[in-house]
């Protein structure tokens, strides 16, 4: 009986072992596909069609979701608009207004802040695809950037603000892949 119990017991343990590799490993395999950007075109303010298939043709992209109102938002455009100056060759900047101001009064904003970065203005539902992507706790708030690859995957999923030197770290690491 004390060989069977340790037996169970060490039979038991390899079986937990087992199921832990195994769930880690599809964990890794389904975070893959989640890695996945989904494709979109917009129109930015400025008229221009913008396709998401395009913006890391060899750049790092970084799409930031964001609105005239939000506080942090506006404390985190100064530094996209000097990184997307200081690193044009490698960084692409992209604003997603989610403002429910229509797109001409965020174009004023976005004209009196002088920011050098294509933005477009969306409607509402269109974010759900990309609020998705985030931790369920983290959905909701903005702004929120995904930060892409030169391959167009995910790299990074932020929510809230973050400053000049992540970003200028972010960048410097990414692209010198």
């Amino acid at each position: 009986m004390k060989y069977f119990n340790q037996f169970t017991y060490v039979l038991g343990t390899l079986l937990i072992i087992l199921l832990l590799v195994i769930g880690n490993f599809n964990f890794a395999c389904s975070s893959t596909k989640s890695n996945e950007f989904p494709h979109f075109k917009v129109t930015t303010l400025d008229g221009k069609e913008l396709d998401s298939k395009k913006l890391t043709e060899g750049k790092v992209a970084i799409i930031n979701f964001w609105a005239t109102w939000c506080p942090p938002c506006r404390e985190e455009i100064p530094h996209f608009i000097d990184l997307q100056k200081k690193y044009d060759d490698k960084v692409q900047f992209i604003g997603i207004s989610v403002d429910r101001d229509p797109p001409e009064k965020v174009k004023q904003w976005t004209d009196k802040n002088k920011v050098n970065y294509p933005v477009a203005r969306v409607e509402m539902n269109f974010q759900q695809p990309y609020q998705q992507l985030l931790p369920k706790e983290m959905r909701g708030g903005i702004p929120y950037t995904f930060i892409l690859d030169k391959n167009g995957k995910i790299v990074e999923r932020l929510v809230g603000y973050r400053d000049y030197e992540y970003w200028e770290k972010m960048i410097k690491r990414l692209s010198a892949n």
